[in-house]
């Protein structure tokens, strides 16, 4: 990989960190007051992206004294002869992922979630349709059930929602 950009990228989450930290401090204090904050979890979040990016910026600075050239050695795994990575495959899951945001807002979380999921896992490498389904709805109903059942958060229904108390979505 080109060192140029390698150390772009950490430097510009760097960048991403410092903004969201400056920012977290102007999130007006809300109207019911808690411990932490309007703007403690934001602040948090910050400070985790600051140290990370800020260890691979050093990391990227010390590699680039190191070794001669304009690129790094690669680092990890080799990929996988049979499903190796590609851009494509990244940027279609970030597009479905996209498509889901607006998706759970109409079509409601219990349709577009295992939709979404079946979709990425298959996306993935996840070659057995028994798995795909089983996985797609065990996870949408286990998530289903941990928030709704026990946090008490109503996800979306979409075009559910005129069903909901014949379908028992709400615990």
């Amino acid at each position: 990989m080109d060192k140029r950009v390698d150390l772009t990228v950490a430097t510009g989450f760097l960048a991403f960190g410092i903004w969201l930290l400056v920012a977290s401090f102007r999130i007006p204090q809300g109207s019911v007051p808690d411990s932490i904050g309007s703007g403690g979890v934001a602040r948090v979040l910050a400070v985790v992206i600051i140290l990370a990016a800020g260890y691979l910026v050093a990391r990227r600075v010390v590699g680039w004294r190191r070794t001669p050239g304009a690129t790094v050695p690669a680092e990890g795994s080799t990929d996988n002869p049979d499903h190796p990575a590609s851009t494509r495959r990244g940027l279609g899951i970030f597009g479905l992922l996209v498509a889901y945001a607006f998706g759970v807002r109409y079509l409601g979380y219990p349709i577009a979630t295992p939709i979404f999921v079946g979709v990425a896992l298959y996306v993935m490498g996840v070659a057995s349709w028994l798995r795909l389904v089983a996985l797609s709805v065990l996870y949408t109903v286990a998530s289903y059930v941990l928030f709704v059942g026990f946090f008490g958060v109503l996800l979306p229904l979409g075009v559910l929602s005129t069903w909901d108390y014949y379908l028992w979505f709400h615990f």
